[in-house]
């Protein structure tokens, strides 16, 4: 008798599986098993329709935390910023830069900030990643904001709900950086491979983001992964409004530029020079071990997958991701 073997993805709860998702005989291989639970360890969708905001503040009148109405064409608002990206696709880098943009604006690093305030359960790790987008998650960071702080976190997440609603409301903006989805894969394939070297694969078992690439051992099941993991979420971050969208192939090409985009955008007043800066100091040549580290960099070339992938499973991507391809802008 066929086993289920699928999940919603949205809630995590078991469903009826498709019928290619079916075990029946013969036995599907190991490795094809493997590429399929690889998928159940990346829980970026857990929150795609989540919590209601209910309980979210309305900060369209007020400021200093609600008790005081102020008028919005004479007073900037405070807000969070957040750094959304595609796994793989530069978004430690991207977050950092932004967040020393705000810096050099005169605003808080976001890690002082998390001191400050004791949230740690919140923001996490190096670069501030947000733990969740839950309402109650986002009300705390509302709070700290609405005390005229503006800070950035950093996701890979989908918007949820409440986020969507603070978006509306112009007390959060989003940046999101994106990838050609077969760099992403390849990129992902490497760092799997790394990690099960490491001995990492026991370890995190259903941890992810990044600690269950373990989980990938082939293209296919990479293929897999990225779109049901992925594309849903590129297609979330890119059909909200208030959301700056961009390549990571070009900020590779002129990340200057890129981050010129990102200052008026955040309403930030900062000079070309204090700009160049804060890009230069992101260049290869100038990070230390830490600061590397950090920022999740792999090969960081556009393109490899040319190099990497045969011509057998670039064909098998353009079947699978054709239309997903054309609309990030990726023809070839």
């Amino acid at each position: 008798m066929p086993v289920p073997f699928s999940t919603d993805f949205q809630g995590g709860s078991r469903c009826a599986a498709p019928a290619a998702w079916t075990m029946q005989a013969p036995v599907p291989t190991i490795a094809a098993l493997a590429d399929r639970l690889a998928v159940l360890a990346f829980p970026e969708i857990e929150e795609a329709v989540i919590a209601t905001t209910d309980n979210l503040p309305d900060r369209s009148i007020y400021k200093n935390g609600g008790a005081e109405p102020w008028d919005q064409s004479k007073e900037p608002v405070s807000m969070i910023v957040v750094v959304a990206g595609m796994q793989k696709s530069g978004s430690g880098w991207y977050y950092r830069m932004i967040n020393d943009l705000l810096v050099a604006a005169g605003h808080r690093d976001a890690r002082e900030l998390r001191e400050e305030h004791g949230l740690h359960d919140l923001l996490q790790m190096a670069n501030c990643g947000l733990a969740n987008m839950h309402a109650d998650t986002l009300i705390r960071l509302d709070e700290v904001s609405r005390n005229g702080n503006t800070f950035a976190t950093k996701t890979h997440r989908p918007p949820s709900k409440a986020l969507r609603r603070l978006l509306s409301e112009g007390s959060c903006r989003a940046a999101y950086v994106y990838r050609d989805p077969r760099d992403v894969i390849i990129s992902a394939l490497d760092h799997g491979k790394r990690m099960r070297e490491e001995g990492k694969r026991k370890r995190h078992l259903l941890i992810g983001p990044y600690r269950s690439f373990a989980k990938l051992h082939t293209v296919k099941g990479a293929l897999l992964w990225f779109r049901l993991r992925v594309q849903p979420v590129y297609e979330a971050w890119t059909s909200c409004d208030h959301v700056l969208v961009t390549r990571y192939e070009d900020l590779l090409t002129d990340a200057l530029a890129q981050i010129k985009r990102a200052a008026p955008f955040l309403d930030l007043d900062i000079t070309d020079q204090r700009m160049t800066e804060i890009v230069d100091a992101y260049q290869p040549k100038n990070l230390d071990g830490d600061k590397s580290n950090t920022l999740h960099m792999n090969k960081g070339v556009a393109g490899r997958f040319r190099e990497v992938l045969s011509a057998e499973e670039q064909d098998l991507c353009r079947k699978r991701l054709g239309k997903c391809l054309d609309r990030m802008g990726y023809p070839d």
